[in-house]
């Protein structure tokens, strides 16, 4: 693993030694002998993953794409929302869930009073996040 190459952060826009540097494997089952690199920015914190060819092959039947707003996931969204809001999230603020699939979250967050929470995945139809997220 390369840790001494610097990077250029997309988000603060730095290039700067990571803070910290992971080989993660990957979430989805089908491709769970896969890893990727993971860095985080020394300077803004964000996340950034390496460059993945054919991404598209790993969302094609990513489970996700099918869960609905049910009593399970509302159970996970309240633990999420309350982290948020103890890390400062207020309703005031913008939230841009990027990576959403079908909108879920940001359908939660808007019928608990965050009206700013636009989602945005480039594997998903714009339209099918629209309808979850209105």
């Amino acid at each position: 693993m390369d840790t001494t190459t610097l990077r250029h952060c997309p988000i603060c826009l730095v290039t700067n030694m990571p803070a910290e540097i992971q080989r993660v494997r990957c979430n989805v089952r089908r491709f769970r002998d896969r890893t990727f690199l993971v860095w985080r920015c020394a300077v803004c914190r964000s996340l950034h993953c390496e460059k993945v060819e054919n991404l598209a092959a790993y969302y094609e039947n990513y489970p996700i794409r099918n869960q609905e707003l049910d009593y399970f996931l509302r159970a996970w969204y309240r633990v999420i929302l309350q982290r948020l809001v103890q890390a400062g999230l207020g309703k005031q603020h913008r939230i841009l869930d990027y990576g959403c699939s079908n909108g879920l979250l940001i359908e939660y967050l808007k019928q608990h009073g965050y009206a700013n929470c636009f989602g945005y995945d480039p594997y998903v139809d714009r339209r099918a996040i629209a309808s979850n997220s209105l």
